[in-house]
């Protein structure tokens, strides 16, 4: 959810998703990975504070697409807050 939802997971509900299988809203992963030293300036200069940052919600997309095969298809919808 970090990945698509920069506000954090407090933000997420399951009407925010359509289609996903049980698992996405019920596991929980660890992802371990390295940085591209091409990209490694950029990662550095983010700071800490990743869940919010771009540069690490684009990685992880990247990461889905490739490894997973994730395919998204989003479609702009008005949501209860």
């Amino acid at each position: 959810m970090i990945a698509y939802f920069p506000q954090g997971m407090a933000s997420w509900t399951s009407d925010r998703l359509k289609g996903a299988p049980s698992w996405v809203s019920e596991e929980q992963y660890d992802i371990n990975a390295k940085v591209s030293s091409a990209d490694l300036p950029a990662w550095q200069k983010q700071g800490s504070s990743l869940e919010q940052e771009k540069i690490f919600r684009t990685m992880l997309q990247s990461m889905l697409a490739d490894r997973c095969k994730l395919v998204v298809h989003r479609i702009p919808n008005e949501v209860r807050a």
